[in-house]
């Protein structure tokens, strides 16, 4: 016996909040001969019913610069704070629909870089 689910219990309703895990890459210069992975000591997701982008921390980094582009309409959003206090941060953006960019620029010169579409 086959049995057919509709096909609304595969697709998310457009009016149901979503919640986006953004994978960072780190963008320090890494030697050639160093090919060991890594996990991010940032961690980043994007909360589509607040419009947020909350960012976890999970190593005393100093003071965090972020910059958040959509590279299709120009809007751009900065924040900071000092994870040696706080291990989480909220940076409201307004969920326009665009490519977005998420640069982290720690203080001791690290970047971590991630990416986001909303449509």
């Amino acid at each position: 016996m086959v049995a057919f689910l509709p096909l609304s219990t595969f697709l998310m309703k457009a009016d149901e909040p979503i919640m986006v895990h953004i994978p960072l890459s780190s963008q320090q210069n890494v030697s050639k001969g160093n090919r060991d992975i890594t996990l991010s000591p940032i961690e980043c997701w994007y909360f589509s019913d607040v419009g947020i982008i909350q960012t976890t921390v999970y190593d005393n980094l100093g003071e965090i610069a972020i910059e958040v582009l959509n590279a299709t309409t120009g809007e751009t959003f900065y924040d900071s704070f000092d994870s040696a206090f706080t291990q989480q941060h909220i940076l409201n953006i307004t969920g326009s629909s665009g490519f977005y960019t998420i640069t982290y620029s720690t203080e001791s010169g690290e970047t971590y870089l991630g990416t986001l579409e909303l449509f």
